[in-house]
């Protein structure tokens, strides 16, 4: 199976036994539409910008599966990721500092 296949079949899946090894099952298949108009409207409102869109199932902590998704991107996967990447970062200093913040104060001034 060529690359082009496995990235349409994956996109394609309607379940996980549909999706292919390795990759996900859509949240819902119903959300496709709303997504492609959803994308549209921002790339009219923002032309200078460019998007990605996730829509997810919740899950329960400790799931033994990860949740399905759905996602809609302007840019290619690599671009994605590298956004995708920095935006991970970012997200974890961030919670490095909230931890640091909500912490006991240790010592004092006296």
């Amino acid at each position: 199976m060529g690359e082009a296949d496995r990235r349409r079949r994956a996109r394609d899946a309607s379940s996980a036994e549909n999706s292919v090894p390795g990759s996900h099952a859509p949240a819902s298949n119903k959300s496709a539409h709303i997504m492609r108009a959803t994308m549209e409207t921002l790339k009219k409102v923002y032309p200078d910008c460019e998007f990605a869109m996730f829509v997810f199932e919740k899950t329960e902590p400790g799931a033994s599966r990860n949740a399905r998704y759905n996602y809609a991107s302007t840019v290619d996967r690599a671009d994605m990721n590298a956004v995708l990447r920095s935006f991970l970062d970012r997200q974890a200093e961030m919670e490095a500092i909230d931890e640091a913040m909500s912490a006991p104060a240790k010592g004092g001034l006296n």
